[in-house]
């Protein structure tokens, strides 16, 4: 997996989520200067420029400029946008990924976690710092916006609703990502399924879902289970 970088210091609205798209969708780029103009609503100098440096992060990672990653993209927000907002985060910035793996892992335990325990979880990956505490609860605030946390107090959170994939976008853009984010050649179905940082979503993936686009692989690993890669 990716390593343990931070930079991630501000809070991602679903409504910026949504302006960026449709600028994507427009010119295929999301320029920080337009950002700029399109995000004049925040106040402060210092919290813009967060803003628009996490934004531009998101949008303008190599694997969304051309080729199988775009196209996949393109697709996916016209079929579900939770889904398409959630890969783009965790391709962009690893901590989201340990954050979402370590959320996952709690939720599959118990029905609450609290912020304290979301810190304590990461931490014993990255260090004890207050950049490690200040990115944790920008990333819990942001998935409670996304709706893939359900918050219940302050400081404490419970599983939302489990969002079903339905869709082959989906799951192909999400197998993109895993693939991406584990840096694995081949995945197994089942553990793309399994993955803790795919918490918010329930799939069950087919070979099926793969017959519409060759760029994807499908191979048997043993007598019960099929794995997945991307051709080169």
């Amino acid at each position: 997996m990716i390593g343990p970088k931070i930079g991630f210091d501000y809070r991602i609205h679903r409504g910026d989520m949504d302006m960026a798209a449709a600028m994507w969708l427009e010119d295929g780029i999301v320029k920080p200067a337009r950002l700029h103009t399109e995000m004049a609503h925040i106040a402060g100098a210092s919290s813009r420029k967060k803003a628009i440096t996490v934004l531009s992060r998101l949008w303008t990672r190599s694997p969304w400029r051309a080729g199988l990653g775009q196209e996949l993209l393109r697709e996916v927000l016209s079929q579900d946008r939770n889904v398409a907002y959630w890969g783009l985060l965790m391709v962009a910035y690893p901590f989201a990924v340990h954050g979402a793996s370590d959320i996952g892992r709690l939720l599959a335990l118990q029905d609450e976690i609290t912020t304290r325990q979301v810190n304590q979880a990461i931490m014993r990956r990255l260090g004890e710092s207050e950049k490690v505490r200040l990115a944790t609860r920008k990333l819990l605030i942001t998935f409670a916006d996304w709706n893939s946390l359900a918050r219940r107090r302050r400081g404490v959170y419970g599983a939302a609703p489990p969002h079903m994939v339905r869709n082959p976008a989906a799951t192909l853009f999400i197998t993109y990502c895993a693939l991406m984010v584990e840096e694995a050649t081949r995945l197994t179905l089942r553990d793309i399924e399994h993955l803790p940082w795919l918490f918010p979503f329930q799939m069950h993936i087919s070979p099926r879902d793969f017959d519409a686009i060759r760029a994807f692989s499908i191979a048997q690993n043993g007598p019960h289970d099929l794995k997945v890669g991307i051709v080169r």
